[in-house]
């Protein structure tokens, strides 16, 4: 079972999907000069095709992106928190202290 994010892209992939075949098959309908209920239900059936298709290209998308975070997070874990205070507290006493940055002050 996708996950509520999951849930999210399916349906606006799918929703932009069966509302752009609809557009699509309107604006075709009308440049043929087709009477409005062939536009209509040319659009209509055209709408629940794209709308399939769509469901079907988001459930690739999602599984694409989920398997590249997991991937990602396998090869990139994050630091231990110990770790993470020992190296910042490392670095803050290694700085220099403010004026000492070797440029000399001009005489006034």
């Amino acid at each position: 079972m996708p996950a509520l994010n999951d849930q999210r892209v399916l349906k606006s992939v799918s929703g932009a999907c069966g509302l752009s075949g609809f557009a699509v098959a309107i604006l075709a309908g009308l440049a043929a000069d087709n009477p409005a209920s062939v536009i209509l239900t040319r659009a209509l059936i055209a709408m629940f095709v794209c709308y399939a298709v769509g469901m079907f290209i988001g459930i690739v998308a999602a599984r694409a992106v989920r398997e590249a975070v997991v991937t990602h997070a396998q090869r990139n874990p994050a630091p231990e928190i110990e770790e993470v205070r020992r190296t910042s507290g490392a670095t803050r006493n290694a700085r220099k202290p403010a004026g000492a940055s070797g440029v000399q002050a001009e005489a006034a």
